[in-house]
Formats: C-alpha cells, structure tokens, sequence
C-alpha cells in the first residue's frame, strides 16, 4: 500500500519503474523481503537469462575423477546447465530462458522460451573461440540486456506489476586478465528495476598457475555484481571443482525472490561428493542398476 503511495501518483513518468531509496526500504535490500512482497513475488515466473563466457580458457581440460575421458570446461559447465534448465522449469513451467555468449563481443544467441530440447540444443552447439582478448568491456553486457530484458513498471495503475522478474546469471572463465567497465552498471535502467537480479558464478583457473590475476578479476566481478542497484547478488567463485559446481548452481536455482541470502542458505546445501554420482548426473556414463550399488542418495 506504501508502494503505490509512493510511485502509484506518478506511473506515467518515465522513470517511475526504477529504485528509490523509499522503495528499498519496503521491497527490501539484501533479500531481506517484507513477508507479504515475497508472497506476491513468488508467484511470479523468472525471465532467466545465462551469460556465458566461451573465451579461450573454456578449452582447458577439466578431469573428473573415475572418467578415463579428458573433458574440457565448458563441457562440463554445459551438462551442468542443462540440468540445472531441466529442474528449473519443472519448479515451474512458466519460467523462460535466454542465453547470450560473451566472447570479444556479446552474442545473444537465443531469445527468452520455456522448450527444454531448444536450450539443450543450443547449449550443446556451443564451442571455445580462440583468440579472444581476455580484457573483456562488460559495459557491452550491461547495454546487450538492456536491449534484450524488457521490465514492466513496478506499478501499472494502481496495482503492483505482476510481470515476470529478470534475472542474470553470469558464467565468467578468464582468470589472467582483468576485465574493465567504460560505463556503470547504474547508467542502464534495467540495472536500476527492484525486479531485476545479477547472479555471478566465476569458474576460474587454479591460484597457484603463474601470472593469474583471479582475485583481481574476482573483487572486479563482486563489485559489478554485489553492490548498489544489484546488491541482491549470489557471487560465487570456483576452480575445477563438479562437486562446487552442482553446489553452485543448486543455489542459483533458488527463485530470486524467495532465496535466503546466500551466506544462511549455503550452510543448508549439502553437495555429496561421490564420483560416481557425479559423473551420472553430469551425464558422461549411464546409471548402473540401482538395487546392486551402495552409493549414497545424490541431492
């Protein structure tokens, strides 16, 4: 009611969708949502948009233990995601996708649709570009969802909007460059929405391999991604680890307006670590007979 009090007079002007220190305050910040805001949230379906990075690094081999075949990283992180589609719209058929592609430029390569085989095939489609400058200008994301991810107002009359919320999910995988921003996150509306969501997953390389520049990159993703406008985030760093990355994404799963803040809900996952599930799940060797293995049940 104190929502539409405040922007409810003024729906018509242009600027009337966009955060004010008033609205924090009642929408929430750090996920913290008023009880009767996260009702209504939840019901709304997740417009999902993946940014992948495919750089030259997605080329690395990635070993998983018990496979004697040599996998690369974005393998991995591609079987991993389609699981993590799968699930997501099962949660809730309403949910759509969208991937774009970040290499030296931005690609959007599929718009936002709720058909599984089109997500697989497309994800599967996906290969390393070499060559790719490693100092990528994330100003050119930020202006590609801008283009892409349309919001409704928060308030259309005098009823809270009701149209599905935004949220990005940004897999970055370069870790010898740090990446720049010629223009802030800020200066795009779309980052100013109380709808919108910023998730950051940063696969990178191991900290002991020479000249890495990982927690320069690092502290340079969580501030794009965990303050201002965008303090909402789920930030999280990994090496080549599948147990961290189902564990990940497992919470990346969580509906943006529902999610605990991460620091709580990460003592409440459990990962089991058993490689033989691991590889079942992933999808690189069958399921053997269920009745003949002792392997522990895999969230």
């Amino acid at each position: 009611e104190k929502i539409k009090n405040l922007i409810g007079s003024r729906n018509n002007d242009a600027d009337s969708c966009y955060r004010s220190a008033e609205i924090d305050s009642l929408i929430g910040s750090t996920n913290k949502y008023p009880l009767s805001t996260v009702l209504q949230l939840s019901k709304l379906p997740e417009k999902l948009c993946i940014c992948l990075d495919i750089g030259e690094e997605m080329e690395s081999s990635w070993d998983l233990k018990g496979s004697q075949q040599k996998h690369t990283r974005l393998e991995i992180i591609v079987s991993a995601l389609k699981n993590f589609v799968k699930c997501k719209l099962k949660f809730n058929p309403r949910h759509s996708i969208a991937i774009c592609i970040i290499a030296d430029e931005v690609e959007w390569i599929l718009d936002f649709t709720n058909e599984i085989p089109l997500v697989s095939n497309i994800l599967d489609g996906l290969n390393p570009r070499k060559g790719c400058s490693s100092e990528f200008d994330f100003s050119k994301l930020f202006d590609a969802l801008q283009i892409h991810c349309t919001i409704s107002p928060v308030i259309k009359g005098n009823e809270l909007c009701m149209e599905p919320l935004v949220r990005i999910i940004l897999i970055y995988g370069r870790s010898f460059s740090v990446p720049k921003l010629s223009k802030h996150p800020e200066t795009h509306p779309i980052c100013n929405h109380p709808f919108f969501y910023l998730d950051v997953l940063y696969i990178h390389s191991t900290m002991t391999e020479k000249k890495n520049a990982c927690q320069k990159i690092y502290n340079f993703l969580r501030g794009i991604a965990c303050g201002g406008v965008t303090e909402t985030a789920y930030m999280f760093e990994q090496p080549h680890s599948a147990n961290k990355l189902g564990k990940n994404l497992s919470m990346l799963s969580a509906h943006a307006a529902q999610r605990q803040p991460r620091d709580e809900l990460i003592k409440h996952i459990y990962y089991n670590a058993d490689p033989d599930r691991l590889l079942v799940n992933f999808g690189f060797v069958e399921e053997k007979d269920k009745s003949a293995s002792n392997s522990p049940s895999y969230p």
